[in-house]
């Protein structure tokens, strides 16, 4: 996903933000990821909500199955999202909506990406590092990424951070093509 629409996608997270009353905006966080789950756990559902050439009343009809019984805010919510050709951005607004209520409720969501699991006690590490800067909850996400060869990779609150042992021989590569484009040609050392 680009830039552009991760961005729009967080506008429409703060205007559901906004138009939901305190009360309301957990039970919809939790009903945004039930229908963002099954759209990503159903065959075909995402692909299907993307296409162009699929009506945005049938993408409409789908979505308000899902929701069936939701806030009605929430439904006209994701409506707003179909009628403007947006019905992709679905799941990262979802994202970026919880965030926005995680945020207001002081809670941090970590997810960590490690060459191997994460021990529990790194865990309770991370969750206690980020406690001690104010947050009163700490939801930790942790998945394993045979790629990053050592290390991990963390992101929380819209930061990331790279201690992978990949980043590091990705860092050191480029140094070495920098420092050799520096050397005029033909001349060793």
């Amino acid at each position: 996903m680009s830039w552009r629409d991760e961005r729009i996608a967080r506008r429409y997270a703060r205007a559901l933000y906004q138009a939901l009353p305190p009360e309301a905006r957990r039970p919809a966080v939790e009903r945004l990821t039930d229908v963002v789950t099954w759209l990503r756990e159903t065959p075909g559902a995402l692909e299907w909500l993307r296409h162009p050439l699929v009506r945005s009343e049938d993408k409409m009809a789908l979505l308000e199955r899902a929701l069936e019984g939701a806030d009605e805010r929430l439904v006209r919510f994701v409506r707003l999202l179909v009628e403007h050709g947006r019905a992709a951005l679905l799941p990262a607004a979802a994202d970026a909506f919880r965030a926005e209520v995680d945020r207001a409720d002081g809670r941090l969501r970590v997810r960590v990406r490690s060459a191997r699991p994460l021990p529990e006690r790194v865990r309770e590490q991370i969750e206690a590092l980020f406690l001690a800067q104010g947050y009163r909850g700490v939801e930790l996400e942790a998945t394993v990424d045979r790629r990053l060869i050592g290390g991990f990779v963390l992101e929380a609150d819209g930061r990331l951070y790279d201690a992978s042992i990949a980043r590091a021989l990705e860092k050191l590569k480029d140094r070495l093509i920098a420092d050799a484009g520096a050397r005029e040609p033909g001349k060793i050392g």
